[in-house]
């Protein structure tokens, strides 16, 4: 994977799994580093759709880097956008990739905040 991201540096494909990998091997730095690059190439500015869904990687990869606030901050940008294929208080709830954050109270605070509402509303601060 290291070579294959060196020959093509600005992959996003190669990006997220070069983070993933190296979150698994315990190189916390460097998966953090290559998922940052990953949102950079393909921002929410750039593209609102795909970037929704590297930011959410970078989360995931920071979640279980052990950068906590990092990634809790992320979920609820995340949140508080029309994200909802990608991020979602029923996903957050279900899905084991958010495992690492579920003791957290802050994660629990996003959940209560952000249950039942809609994404446009809640990123207004209104009632649906």
């Amino acid at each position: 994977m290291e070579a294959e991201l060196a020959k093509n540096p600005g992959v996003i494909g190669n990006l997220q799994q070069v983070a993933w990998v190296d979150v698994c091997l315990g190189r916390n730095e460097e998966a953090i580093a290559a998922a940052r690059r990953a949102s950079e190439v393909m921002s929410v500015a750039r593209d609102a759709y795909f970037g929704a869904y590297t930011l959410a990687g970078l989360a995931e990869v920071e979640a279980h880097a052990g950068a906590k606030g990092e990634a809790l901050e992320l979920v609820g940008q995340l949140l508080a956008m029309p994200a909802g294929e990608v991020m979602s208080v029923a996903r957050l709830k279900l899905d084991p990739v958010w495992d690492p954050l579920r003791g957290d109270p802050r994660f629990q605070l996003l959940l209560k905040k952000y249950a039942g509402a809609h994404p446009i509303a809640a990123a207004n601060g209104t009632s649906p």
